[in-house]
């Protein structure tokens, strides 16, 4: 494999977005289900846009900004446009308790707010005199309801220095995120991560896995969780694949449905996803027979019928999945020894938050 990032000028997230938009300009970058993309181009244009809003609102280098929503291509542009000039993004995870997202907004010291629409409410619930500015995530426009109206008036009043005037530069080592996990005890952890941790532990990847250009994701895992924020969205974007999101909840229906619209190439997931899918499509139809539910419990033959179900499971997921990594809780055995036996592509990784998060992977598992 062709080692592909000698073109990077630093280990900022924001040259890492520069290097890729010039590079695949015109390739699709982020889309729903079955809607148009926005390339890589428009994209970028994008953020350079809403990190011009961010700093004509008094965003400097270091404050902090939070973003709240569920899986959307507006998600990954707010979260560059944050990072790109040297503020701090602080992904909350949507599935919280409305009082653990508000500690984390007080904890975190977050001076404003990116919230989607489904989750306005819990921002509506939430009175903190830090919170300067609100923006809805599906628009990108400022909710001046839940914003701090003195703030905003005094900014209208000033002269605005031009968006295109230099700002404070950004270096490897800056504080690029931090990211709340949900601790056992207590209140959630904040993890502190660099630009430098993120970028190389997406560079990294590159021993483990060959992504191409070609490749498409479809994203699944809340991008809040640092598993899918750098392995679902900065790794594809270094690479200059496309991120598919899916509108609704990603039950086993919804993504069968979205399997045959996308066809994706790529995709990341928890164990528990793939063992409802495992038993839905495959344990299933074994079961509906006495003869091969019976066969099945002998292992010559479970490996011969692991096999036959593996190639019928890969035209489920749309018939071109090319890598299939899997993380975040322990895979049970029956699982890998369906996705083994079966030479389903797939990867076990391991890693954590404080650690951007990849370690290590198993080797990869190819369909023949």
């Amino acid at each position: 494999m062709n080692y592909p990032y000698e073109n990077l000028k630093d280990y900022t997230l924001g040259s890492l977005l520069k290097r890729s938009a010039s590079i695949y300009a015109n390739r699709p970058l982020v889309s729903f289900v079955g809607e148009e993309s926005i390339t890589y181009e428009k994209f970028y244009k994008k953020t350079l846009e809403i990190s011009a809003l961010l700093r004509e609102l008094g965003i400097q280098k270091g404050d902090k900004v939070a973003l709240l929503s569920e899986n959307m291509p507006n998600w990954s542009i707010a979260y560059f446009s944050i990072v790109s000039f040297g503020a701090v993004v602080v992904p909350i995870l949507p599935d919280f308790h409305p009082s653990d997202i508000h500690h984390i907004i007080k904890h975190s010291d977050s001076k404003a707010v990116f919230v989607s629409s489904k989750h306005q409410q819990i921002i509506e619930d939430f009175e903190n005199k830090h919170i300067e500015f609100v923006i809805n995530l599906d628009s990108f426009e400022i909710l001046n309801e839940f914003s701090n109206e003195s703030y905003l008036s005094k900014l209208r009043k000033k002269i605005q220095k031009s968006i295109h005037e230099d700002h404070e530069k950004v270096f490897d080592d800056d504080l690029a995120s931090i990211v709340y996990t949900s601790g056992t005890t207590g209140h959630s952890k904040g993890v502190m991560l660099t630009h430098k941790n993120i970028t190389t532990n997406a560079m990294s990847s590159f021993s483990v896995f060959d992504i191409k250009e070609d490749d498409i994701l479809l994203s699944i895992l809340p991008l809040a969780h640092v598993f899918e924020c750098t392995v679902g969205m900065v790794i594809p974007i270094l690479h200059g694949s496309s991120i598919i999101y899916i509108k609704k909840i990603p039950t086993s229906t919804v993504l069968i449905k979205a399997f045959e619209v996308a066809r994706p190439t790529f995709m990341l997931s928890v164990p528990l996803v793939i063992e409802k899918i495992y038993k839905s499509k495959v344990l299933s139809k074994i079961n509906s027979s006495a003869i091969t539910k019976n066969l099945y419990k002998i292992p010559y033959f479970r490996k011969k019928l692991n096999k036959i179900a593996a190639k019928k499971l890969y035209k489920v997921f749309g018939g071109r999945l090319r890598f299939l990594g899997l993380g975040g809780a322990a895979l049970p055995k029956y699982i890998e020894d369906f996705l083994y036996e079966g030479e389903f592509p797939y990867v076990v990784g391991y890693g954590m938050t404080e650690t951007a998060p990849l370690l290590c992977a198993t080797p990869e598992n190819k369909l023949t």
